[in-house]
């Protein structure tokens, strides 16, 4: 309790000596909403989780900076929804290439294969637009839930070379949440 004690008055004294001089400039008030529920989800027909499996490709196909190569399609069938209003899938900047935008390779060594060098793996929007997942920018379709509280969302993924390609393994997480309109 002493040495308490003592940690603030030195504190205390140090503000004062200091000449720092705090004041009240302004609220920020925060807003947000709940929903009373979730629409229940399922990825290619399984569950909320689920592996998309891109083709094997070689390293000629990924012969360039930019190059892609290997466009899976994914959908997200959403039920039980709302029956008036739109969703979109939200993605989450995790696992991300800051200087791109993609999902970056998190493969390790496995089997005798290393991580591919130079490959991320590239979101597509339903229109064949690139998602930046640093802030979701590409990401602007919106789909209307049916009248039965329905809706499908449809994304694709695809290798996409960083540079001099190297032949390995890739692996990506996509972490999602729905974003009701």
């Amino acid at each position: 309790m002493k040495i308490n004690l003592l940690a603030a008055l030195g504190l205390s004294a140090s503000l004062l000596a200091s000449g720092s001089v705090l004041a009240f400039n302004g609220t920020i008030t925060i807003t947000g909403e709940v929903t009373a529920g979730t629409c229940d989800i399922s990825v290619n027909g399984g569950s909320a989780s689920a592996i998309v499996t891109l083709p094997t490709v070689s390293t000629n196909a990924l012969s360039g900076l930019g190059v892609t190569a290997g466009a899976t399609g994914f959908n997200l069938e959403l039920t039980s929804c709302p029956t008036t209003g739109s969703v979109r899938a939200y993605f989450e900047n995790f696992g991300v290439a800051q200087s791109t935008g993609n999902l970056s390779n998190k493969a390790v060594a496995s089997g005798g294969k290393n991580p591919a060098a130079n490959v991320e793996v590239q979101i597509l929007a339903s229109d064949s637009t690139p998602i930046d997942l640093r802030d979701n920018t590409g990401n602007d379709v919106l789909v209307d839930f049916n009248a039965a509280g329905d809706a499908t969302l449809y994304y694709s993924a695809q290798y996409i070379a960083t540079g001099p390609v190297g032949a390995g393994l890739v692996s990506a997480d996509l972490i999602y949440s729905l974003d009701y309109h």
